[in-house]
């Protein structure tokens, strides 16, 4: 979409139309459970109404955007809030930790929970980028049914459905990813290089928030310095524990 933005707002008003028309379908069981609760309609959530003037929380990292001047009344930036379903009784993937272990880092490649069902070339593209740096990399491809990767995999290569993001990405040479919010913000805690791939939403803008080019990443000591210095930061955030103390004070005020 980056092509359409020299058109000027009149092109983001036509987009935003389009989006209601597109998403009404998608909240009738949010006016539904208003309906049961004897609430008015009140709008569309998604545009109109998601905004409180009791407080909106804003779920991301500070180092990603401070308040604007154009940003709603009482505001919170939390920081993070982390969930990648590493549960200590599910053990990790069969052959993961042996492929982290057998080499050097390897690049990571993921596509988040919705990319990763409209991969494209992506994985196949990523094979052949770790091949021409000389790297070793680790793609992460949900449903292999729907993302099929090419046989036999070249030497370096490992492939798994699935990894918390939290045991994969602080072992990367560099994470490459779509760009969506938790898969940055994991990416951000990591203290390792990333680069972004966007593909929609928010990823775009995510995507201009972080570093142009995989052989820099891989290459600069500063990357690596600021990675580093990214990650303390993040590790240091904890968004929903932000997130219930200004829900408590607003329920006992």
């Amino acid at each position: 979409m980056g092509r359409f933005y020299a058109l000027g707002p009149f092109v983001g008003r036509a987009m935003r139309a389009m989006g209601r028309s597109v998403t009404r379908r998608w909240l009738a069981p949010i006016r539904a459970a208003r309906a049961e609760l004897g609430l008015p309609p009140d709008g569309d959530p998604l545009f109109e109404t998601q905004f409180s003037p009791r407080g909106t929380l804003a779920l991301f990292s500070p180092l990603l955007g401070q308040p604007q001047p154009d940003w709603p009344p009482n505001v919170t930036v939390t920081g993070f809030a982390f969930y990648d379903r590493q549960q200590p009784e599910i053990p990790p993937p069969v052959g993961l930790e042996e492929f982290l272990d057998s080499g050097d880092p390897p690049i990571v490649f993921a596509l988040g929970s919705a990319a990763v069902f409209v991969a494209g070339d992506f994985y196949r593209e990523s094979i052949e980028a770790a091949r021409l740096l000389g790297r070793r990399a680790l793609l992460l491809i949900g449903d292999e049914n729907v993302s099929p990767i090419p046989r036999p995999l070249p030497p370096g290569v490992g492939v798994f459905a699935y990894a918390p993001y939290s045991q994969v990405f602080p072992r990367a040479a560099a994470n490459v990813h779509q760009g969506g919010i938790g898969t940055a913000a994991a990416a951000m805690r990591s203290a390792r290089p990333m680069l972004v791939v966007p593909f929609s939403h928010d990823q775009p803008d995510n995507a201009r928030r972080a570093a142009a080019a995989l052989d820099i990443l891989l290459s600069g000591l500063a990357c690596l310095a600021k990675a580093g210095e990214i990650g303390q930061l993040v590790r240091e955030e904890d968004g929903a524990e932000a997130a219930v103390r200004v829900i408590d004070a607003e329920l006992t005020a």
